[in-house]
């Protein structure tokens, strides 16, 4: 719809520009620094699950991020995997539900 012109990109939800879309600004380059919103995808774990098997889905995702064919596929839809695992992607988490629940608060949003 884009390229049709039916549809026209204001901003990329992230810090960094979007390939597809390079003449699209990222909501940083507007002047909204504070804010970023990425789409992503996860697998939890539970929290006693031994460290080898935790080790063993790492690589496992780690090997599948650097595949040509699946870095291909996801390309052709606009994802661009970024494997991260254990406290790294704890503190994406944490980040974002710092995020959204400062603007929850600030937005007096209730659960109905």
């Amino acid at each position: 719809m884009l390229k049709a012109g039916a549809l026209r990109a204001l901003a990329i939800g992230s810090r960094q520009r979007f390939a597809g879309l390079p003449d699209v600004p990222t909501l940083p380059d507007l002047g909204l620094t504070d804010y970023e919103a990425e789409s992503w995808n996860g697998v939890l774990a539970p929290a006693k699950t031994p460290i080898d098997t935790l080790a063993q889905f790492k690589g496992w995702f780690a090997a599948a991020g650097q595949s040509p064919e699946l870095k291909d596929k996801l390309a052709a839809l606009g994802i661009y995997p970024n494997i991260v695992c254990g406290g790294e992607y704890g503190a994406i988490l944490g980040r974002q539900y710092e995020q959204y629940g400062t603007n929850i608060r600030a937005s007096n949003i209730k659960a109905e």
